[in-house]
């Protein structure tokens, strides 16, 4: 046995030899990838694959699952909603948010009206907001995304002059809240 793994050691030692450091390295590189090929990409392909099927699954079943009855959507929509009692709570996470964000809150008007035939109230606020428009869209940025019952109906974005750092912003935001209809 003996005498059958002389040659074969001396062939590899005289191969990596010719071979040199560059050339292991690239023999060994070609190894490898080979080896992820017959390997690993299988099981990835096969996880991908997986993915795939249940992101179909996924897609179809929100369809069986929908109500159709207009009166059943409502109450779960409302159900979803915070109860209109926590409003000034909301309000203080707004006010919190222009602080985190720096800017500031200006003049505000508003109005509490109840959404035609479902337990939801919206909470209308016009609210002025002073600072640069970084700030401004950071400040609505982390508003709807802090928030997820608030939703920005409208903005005006208004500067005096171009040399100006600040701007004035007009937002029509609305909070949608549990509530009788």
């Amino acid at each position: 046995m003996a005498s059958t793994l002389s040659p074969l050691i001396w062939l590899t030692q005289r191969y990596v030899r010719q071979l040199g450091l560059p050339g292991l390295i690239g023999l060994a590189g070609i190894i490898l990838g080979s080896a992820y090929f017959v390997l690993w990409q299988p099981t990835q392909q096969a996880a991908l694959q997986q993915l795939e099927r249940d992101l179909k699954l996924g897609q179809q079943q929100p369809k069986k699952l929908q109500a159709t009855n207009p009166a059943i959507q409502g109450r779960v929509l409302a159900a979803a909603l915070p109860p209109i009692d926590t409003l000034p709570d909301w309000l203080d996470a707004m006010a919190d948010v222009a602080a985190t964000t720096k800017v500031t809150l200006g003049k505000t008007q508003y109005q509490l009206s109840p959404v035609n035939g479902l337990p939801v109230q919206r909470y209308q606020l016009t609210l002025t907001v002073k600072g640069s428009y970084l700030n401004v869209r950071q400040f609505m940025q982390q508003l709807i995304s802090g928030i997820p019952h608030v939703a920005i109906d409208g903005v005006a974005l208004e500067r005096a002059s171009i040399t100006q750092p600040t701007v004035d912003a007009t937002l029509r935001l609305s909070f949608f809240l549990q509530g009788a209809a």
